[in-house]
């Protein structure tokens, strides 16, 4: 496929086998400020070059790629995941008993 030349690919993720795939310096995250405002979160000291990143997310268990640099709180998303999972399973057998339709 050609889609022309001086083209940039940008892709959105939170898959840490995803991210783990990236050199560390094609890892941009965007944060918001307490203004509501837009800024990169820097993985490097100094101005940026190749060689200078204390973050590599190819260098980074998956569950450290959540905590580091997706800033998960939970060392593990497994107990997260499955208290989601109990909620949705919950909310949906409360959905099935409701008769009223605008409920």
């Amino acid at each position: 496929m050609n889609v022309g030349e001086n083209n940039q690919l940008i892709m959105a993720t939170h898959s840490p086998l995803i991210a783990s795939s990236f050199e560390p310096w094609e890892v941009v995250e965007l944060k918001f400020d307490e203004n509501n405002q837009i800024y990169r979160e820097l993985y490097y000291e100094g101005e940026n070059h190749i060689d200078n990143y204390f973050l590599n997310p190819q260098l980074l268990t998956w569950t450290n790629i959540l905590t580091q640099i997706f800033d998960l709180k939970e060392k593990s998303n497994s107990d997260v995941r499955k208290d989601k999972l109990i909620e949705y399973a919950t909310l949906k057998a409360q959905i099935k008993v409701i008769d009223n339709q605008d409920e």
